[in-house]
């Protein structure tokens, strides 16, 4: 098992999305004196002492992506950063960079293995402006489900390991 590095240098996403109070919900026996209690099950009745199976709602704190499939949502167009290791300050955000090649950006790494580059001639401006403008489909889903405030455009280097 080997561990890939990759560095992303232009436009990406940060998406706000804090853990908030949720429901866990799964079918079991609430009988006090089953030992099958809290464990889930698929049948009308439990196995163990005959009763009937019911809904059982536990209070627990999630993350609304949690409900969002990122790939589907997105059409892969843009990927995760930090699936993984997240840095501390960016715990409660998703990271979101392109997956698409050559999205007319100054910086595209597809276009040779090795590369130095002097970002002082960078116009971060237009970068932005043309990622916003490839991406806003995916920038306005993004805001439907997560809220407007909670999707921001940033250009700079993130480096992450996968």
């Amino acid at each position: 098992m080997g561990v890939d590095y990759s560095v992303h240098i232009g436009p990406y996403l940060t998406v706000h999305d804090p853990e908030g109070p949720s429901t866990f919900e799964f079918y079991t026996c609430v009988n006090p004196q089953c030992e099958d209690r809290f464990k889930e099950q698929s049948s009308k009745f439990c196995p163990k002492c005959g009763k009937p199976i019911e809904l059982y709602k536990k209070a627990c704190k999630a993350r609304k992506s949690e409900n969002f499939d990122i790939y589907d949502e997105l059409k892969e167009r843009l990927i995760e950063a930090f699936s993984d290791y997240k840095p501390r300050h960016l715990e409660n955000h998703l990271v979101l960079v392109s997956n698409v090649r050559g999205h007319d950006t100054s910086f595209d790494p597809t276009e040779c293995d090795s590369m130095a580059m002097d970002l002082s001639t960078v116009n971060v401006k237009a970068d932005t402006e043309k990622f916003e403008k490839s991406f806003a489909k995916e920038i306005e889903k993004l805001k439907e489900f997560f809220g407007q405030k909670a999707v921001e455009v940033h250009w700079g280097v993130i480096s992450y390991a996968y």
